[in-house]
């Protein structure tokens, strides 16, 4: 069996971009077996059996929690298949908690909109793009966060050249220190 392996240390699922053997195929270990892109990078995923593709439990453009199996390899072409290689169905989310990836959450944080609020494209958790879409229809029709946002890029833009203006003066006019 191959399961999705954790290629790094906050992965806690990846999406399936592509699977480069079909099922019938021979696979010698090292192989490409598929790719996956995490929250960071797209890796390849090398076979780490030798034998045949038997049967590819996952979709391309899938999520798939670390640890699933993905696919089954067999040392022969005609062994029989476990049926408990079936992918298991994910345990229920629980209605308070929203499912959402690290760079999403990040997002999120930076573009101020709440993840409770975002509706997901795809089944299984709210993408980056998900987010992006909804501060950008919240900018669009919520002409009060508009207004906020202007208030906010000017008084950061103040606070900036009061500070530069107080370290020039600081500087001109600095007195020896005597001990």
């Amino acid at each position: 069996m191959v399961i999705m392996p954790k290629l790094g240390l906050t992965m806690d699922e990846g999406r399936l971009i592509a699977w480069h053997k079909q099922e019938g195929d021979r696979v010698a270990e090292g192989d490409v077996l598929f790719e996956v892109e995490t929250d960071k990078a797209a890796m390849e995923v090398p076979a780490t059996t030798t034998g045949f593709v038997r049967r590819l439990l996952a979709k391309p453009d899938e999520m798939i929690p670390v640890a699933q199996v993905v696919a089954v390899i067999t040392t022969t072409a005609d062994e029989p298949i476990e049926e408990t290689a079936k992918p298991s169905a994910s345990p229920p989310a629980a209605l308070d908690r929203v499912i959402a990836s690290p760079a999403a959450r990040k997002r999120a944080q930076e573009l101020g909109v709440d993840l409770a609020t975002v509706t997901a494209s795809k089944p299984g958790r709210i993408s980056i793009e998900d987010v992006e879409a909804a501060a950008g229809a919240r900018h669009r029709h919520d002409p009060r966060e508009r207004a906020a946002e202007t208030r906010r890029r000017v008084l950061h833009r103040r606070r900036r050249v009061r500070r530069r203006a107080l370290a020039r003066f600081a500087s001109a006019t600095a007195l020896p220190i005597r001990w």
